[in-house]
């Protein structure tokens, strides 16, 4: 016999919507985060839920620059969670942020994701394996020809080796994924 699910109710406490909303499993339950513009700015959020998906704790924004939050992407990291999300400046430019908080929103480190060709980076997807975090992002070289590379970090935000180019990609390159394997 299958067990009745309960309906579908908000999390977020916007009023303004949830957009683009990433799910990280925990032993005792989840990380849910999202971004949304209830400060007149597009922000990255994140509420814990318990095993049973009831809130465990109280929204934490995470992000308080005055660029355009978007698309967080979260993982598990033991006691903690990480996010990477890509930011919007006023001028147009992106660049893709990875960075770690504890599960109560305390921040611990936040890390630009770029290797330095000059252009933006965006579209970061990140995934804990063993202690360390993989990321992977699009980043976009002076000359318009844009890239997926890829690097690890350690839980403390400090580069495990170089970034390397993973392959080509281009303006409609969008939402990239990751698996890490036990």
């Amino acid at each position: 016999m299958l067990a009745a699910c309960a309906p579908p109710r908000q999390v977020s406490d916007s009023g303004f919507g949830a957009y683009a909303v990433s799910l990280a499993a925990f032993d005792d339950g989840f990380a849910l985060a999202w971004y949304d513009t209830r400060h007149g700015n597009a922000e990255i959020y994140v509420r814990p839920l318990d095993a049973a998906g009831r809130d465990a704790g109280p929204e934490a924004r995470l992000t308080t620059t005055e660029a355009e939050s978007y698309e967080a992407d979260i993982a598990p990291l033991g006691d903690s969670f990480a996010a990477a999300w890509y930011e919007k400046a006023q001028d147009g430019a992106l660049r893709a942020q990875l960075g770690v908080w504890s599960r109560d929103g305390a921040h611990r480190w936040t890390t630009p994701l770029a290797v330095g060709t000059g252009g933006g980076s965006r579209n970061p997807v990140v995934r804990s394996f063993g202690g360390a975090l993989f990321c992977a992002w699009i980043e976009a070289a002076a000359d318009g020809t844009e890239t997926v590379w890829a690097g690890w970090w350690d839980r403390d935000g400090r580069p495990r080796g170089t970034a390397v180019a993973l392959g080509p990609a281009s303006a409609t390159t969008w939402n990239l994924n990751a698996a890490t394997q036990r």
